[in-house]
């Protein structure tokens, strides 16, 4: 008699992210927001009705910032210039993004079963929004993170620790 449940195989999959939230570096809006705006030609030229880019990395002055040291003279021209690099650096890697130098995943951790003689697929909830050029060892620890999940998940819904360590090992994971 065959098994009511078995695992048939367990992947892990890096998937395009086609609608990613990129809103973390800035937007891109008629109006500058802050005195960090970046220069409106340039934009307007990109980027069509959008006439600045307005950063998300720059912070309000504080003299007391842990990242800025504490022997530095002009702590609010040493802050003045570094969120105008910060800046630069997000419209910089907005411009990559739009020229497609890379783009966004998400990882996620499958398993097809079999229950009762219907084959169904299960996932782990997925992490998204990954830059696709992030340096391999942290798009491993995503997955290895995702097949944690899925691990546990298969754990309840009644598949033994040894089935889903067999079926793992033999997806080659």
């Amino acid at each position: 008699m065959p098994q009511a449940k078995r695992i048939l195989k367990i992947e892990i999959k890096r998937m395009d992210d086609p609608d990613p939230d990129t809103s973390y570096m800035g937007t891109f809006d008629r109006l500058p927001q802050s005195d960090f705006a970046i220069n409106p030609e340039t934009c307007k030229e990109d980027f069509g009705r959008f006439e600045w880019f307005n950063p998300q990395t720059v912070e309000p002055f504080n003299a007391n910032a842990k990242w800025i040291s504490v022997g530095t003279i002009d702590k609010e021209a040493f802050w003045r210039k570094t969120m105008h690099e910060n800046a630069r650096k997000d419209y910089e890697r907005m411009k990559a993004f739009d020229r497609g130098d890379f783009g966004y995943i998400g990882i996620r951790a499958e398993a097809e079963i079999v229950i009762d003689s219907v084959i169904q697929r299960i996932s782990s909830g997925g992490l998204w929004g990954i830059e696709s050029d992030s340096d391999e060892s942290y798009l491993k620890e995503v997955e290895h993170e995702e097949l944690s999940s899925l691990r546990g998940i298969l754990h309840e819904m009644g598949f033994s620790k040894r089935a889903i360590a067999s079926a793992a090992k033999a997806s080659e994971l």
